[in-house]
């Protein structure tokens, strides 16, 4: 009886564990996943770019090969946002936005690779890219 019980205690401590475990593993898919992706992609090439204002204002680049192929923003078509970082607090200048569309544009015409940084978070199911460089 005494064994039975070591064991029951036991058998509810690892339960407990494994249960804190998958729980902390649940909170870092559902919340993580895009911040942890985040970052400054490898060399790439633009192969166009879209400026429009149909259904969304907005400025959306296109790549030969996707920058980040497996993004948490679900339906982007493989299209990028150029936009402002989501950072609470933090406002960014329309013109580094423009600077980075004209960065972008100088790249596709010249048919140069860029590098390009993923905020890590989303806007309307496009990854938000915050950050150009021209190689």
């Amino acid at each position: 009886m005494r064994n039975m019980r070591r064991l029951i205690r036991s058998t509810s401590s690892v339960f407990a564990s494994v249960t804190v475990v998958l729980i902390g593993i649940l909170v870092l898919i559902s919340s993580g996943v895009a911040i942890a992706a985040g970052g400054w992609s490898g060399s790439v090439k633009i192969t166009s770019i879209e400026v429009s204002q149909v259904s969304a204002a907005g400025i959306w680049l296109s790549f030969t090969t996707p920058p980040f192929p497996s993004t948490a923003c679900p339906g982007n078509n493989g299209q990028y946002k150029l936009g402002r970082t989501a950072a609470p607090g933090v406002i960014t200048n329309p013109d580094i936005i423009n600077q980075m569309a004209l960065n972008a544009t100088a790249a596709l015409l010249n048919s140069k690779t860029v590098k390009v940084y993923w905020s890590g978070s989303c806007l309307s199911n496009y990854p938000i890219l915050i950050g150009l460089t021209v190689e």
